[in-house]
């Protein structure tokens, strides 16, 4: 095929520069009628004439094929093997998916930063995270782990971008075997990845009711790993899914780990009253005492904190779920927080109104909330 037009037209799909629909019209020009074996096979006689691009050359044109679409993957295979080209395609894969040549350089930027937790961003994207642009990645990852599966493993844990590791469910229909997940679940792994292998473990958990007996067998595979690093996932799982199997609640409230239990609260991660109240709900848990008490403080700070910035939005069911968790004492000095700083520092009167009405309008949402706290506390 004419390799300057369809690696041009496969980077234009990828960089969403044109649609799917464009680039296979393009695609079906420029390959015409010529079949997967003709095409690995000029490419073979290149690589016979000593072309230091062929690798990068058998992938492309294993891409251009998979976008085409009138080729299985089994065509594919079968001709690759036929030519004797399998290798050259693993090696073009990598040589991609690594960066190795400033030509084909890409990267893909992750909006991970954006959630409040990774284990809530992998769930919110259940392990589809290949765009429909990336597709033919996906079918040349699926075609070489038939050939090199070992190989395949050792190259995702060395991709810059996690690109096969978040996309492995969905490439492959499964998750990865608990010895790989383990592989990922150490202190030299990213935190991203670390989230990744405990969200394989843990995801279907969020689809059962009952599900204490399969997170005691989730937390008896994950034994030796350290609690520095399982304390923030099972954490993670808490405030996504709001609550949490028996035995996970128990991990967190070992006495060896209310420490770092602290610590993950701290970072101020929750968004609404639900995630709120399943953090209440677990300090109800703990021993009544001073560590108690401390929990209640910092969660009370926190959500003190996070209705004056306005990032709590009112919602009646919810916000009153969680004001009936809390202790008395911690109700009353909520209460007197807001109402005392709300006198001061709220920008809702007329003035406000015709000088500055969006502040208005976002102060005035705070008030509410407020006023609805100090209902609450006068039932």
């Amino acid at each position: 095929m004419n390799e300057e037009k369809g690696n041009d037209c496969l980077f234009s799909l990828w960089n969403c520069t044109i649609s799917r629909s464009q680039a296979q019209e393009e695609l079906r020009q420029i390959l015409a009628r010529r079949t997967p074996r003709r095409l690995f096979r000029d490419l073979r006689r290149t690589k016979e004439r000593g072309s230091k691009t062929v690798p990068t050359e058998t992938f492309l044109t294993a891409c251009a094929l998979f976008c085409r679409g009138r080729n299985s993957e089994d065509e594919i295979l079968s001709a690759l093997r036929e030519t004797q080209m399998e290798r050259m395609l693993l090696i073009g894969f990598r040589i991609f998916l690594l960066n190795e040549t400033k030509k084909n350089h890409f990267t893909i930027a992750w909006t991970d930063r954006s959630f409040s937790s990774t284990y809530k961003w992998l769930s919110r994207f259940a392990g589809m995270f290949h765009d429909m642009e990336y597709r033919e990645w996906a079918s040349v990852v699926r075609l070489l782990h038939r050939l090199y599966p070992d190989e395949i493993w050792q190259l995702a844990k060395e991709d810059p971008h996690d690109w096969i590791l978040l996309n492995w469910f969905d490439t492959f229909g499964d998750m990865p075997p608990l010895e790989k997940a383990l592989q990922l679940l150490v202190p030299e792994q990213s935190p991203r990845r670390q989230a990744l292998a405990f969200w394989w473990l843990a995801f279907p958990l969020s689809q059962l009711k009952h599900s204490d007996e399969q997170a005691h067998a989730v937390l008896s595979a994950l034994a030796k790993v350290p609690a520095a690093i399982l304390v923030p996932q099972i954490y993670g799982f808490l405030l996504t899914e709001r609550r949490a199997p028996q035995p996970f609640r128990a991990y967190l409230l070992d006495p060896s780990h209310v420490m770092l239990l602290r610590s993950e609260l701290e970072r101020k991660k929750l968004c609404d009253f639900r995630e709120a109240s399943a953090v209440a709900l677990l300090i109800r848990e703990m021993k009544p005492g001073r560590k108690q008490k401390t929990f209640w403080k910092i969660l009370l700070s926190i959500i003190e904190e996070k209705i004056k910035n306005g990032d709590f939005d009112y919602c009646a069911q919810k916000s009153q779920a969680f004001l009936c968790l809390l202790p008395e004492w911690g109700l009353a000095q909520l209460k007197e927080h807001l109402h005392s700083w709300s006198e001061t520092k709220l920008h809702t009167q007329i003035i406000d109104f015709i000088v500055r009405p969006q502040l208005h309008q976002h102060d005035s949402t705070i008030q509410a909330t407020i006023q609805a706290i100090a209902m609450h506390c006068t039932q």
